[in-house]
């Protein structure tokens, strides 16, 4: 809410990390900025129209970063400090969790669909910029089309469609990207997310397996039917000190914070 309602002045980079653009941003922004160094350099420029939720997700994107925001404690308990991190969450150890084993298992999993809705073929849309047309669209380096697919996806979920060449199709808008290049990453990556039917996973842990927030985790069920293997990544943690038996770890996807239209064309 407080970042929806910040507009940070004007200012051009040339050739800035995103840890740069972060120290200016955050001095409009009263939470504190946490951010992985990133080799990244690339000219960055805020117009002095965008609101600092804008910037920041346009940051998402342009410098291929995952965002987290937590709170500090006190002795007392009380919020001390609000944090904005900036980075990679987690890490892929090649952790192996199994139904029932003694050591770094779990006792039961839940598996819940997120969304059954599905598409593989895109139209994607930026900001617009009347003194450049090819601003905010992706047709001059994407042979003239306004749209992404993907054929695979599209004859493994819908095929009976498929096979007379249709696609499951939406059209999403980005109000914070115009740069064609980002716009064509950013479908991409909006591809990825919606390209099949999404589940979330729900593990009872056993009280030595330990997972942090984003770390990539492979879960084994040999017995299910049909059996279950997973390469997945936490996206909630549930611990208690005094009740483990309550410990559950939630795995799925993170999904990105950019889109603000997605209205199905061709259902």
């Amino acid at each position: 809410y407080e970042m929806a309602g910040i507009y940070p002045d004007a200012k051009t980079f040339t050739q800035v990390t995103l840890t740069q653009v972060v120290e200016y941003l955050f001095q409009f922004v009263p939470w504190s900025a946490d951010v992985v160094p990133n080799d990244t350099k690339q000219d960055y420029i805020i117009d002095g129209t965008q609101t600092a939720q804008a910037i920041i997700q346009d940051l998402q994107v342009k410098f291929n970063v995952e965002i987290d925001a937590y709170v500090t404690l006190n002795n007392s308990g009380r919020i001390n400090d609000r944090v904005v991190y900036f980075g990679k969450l987690g890490t892929n150890k090649g952790t192996l969790i199994r139904s029932g084993s003694r050591s770094k298992g779990y006792e039961s999993m839940t598996a819940t669909s997120v969304s059954d809705t599905l598409y593989t073929k895109i139209h994607v849309k930026g900001v617009t910029d009347e003194n450049d047309a090819t601003m905010g669209s992706i047709t001059s380096i994407n042979g003239g089309l306004d749209y992404i697919v993907d054929d695979k996806a599209n004859a493994l979920y819908n095929p009976v469609s498929a096979s007379n060449g249709s696609y499951r199709e939406v059209r999403l808008e980005n109000t914070v990207l115009k740069e064609p290049t980002a716009l064509l990453n950013w479908a991409k990556e909006q591809m990825q997310l919606f390209n099949h039917p999404r589940y979330n996973y729900t593990v009872v842990a056993l009280h030595d397996m330990v997972a942090g927030l984003g770390d990539a985790v492979a879960i084994q069920d040999k017995k299910a039917k049909p059996p279950i293997y997973l390469t997945i990544r936490v996206i909630q943690r549930a611990f208690s000190f005094s009740s483990p038996e309550t410990n559950a770890l939630t795995f799925g996807e993170f999904s990105s914070l950019n889109i603000v239209n997605n209205r199905t064309v061709d259902a």
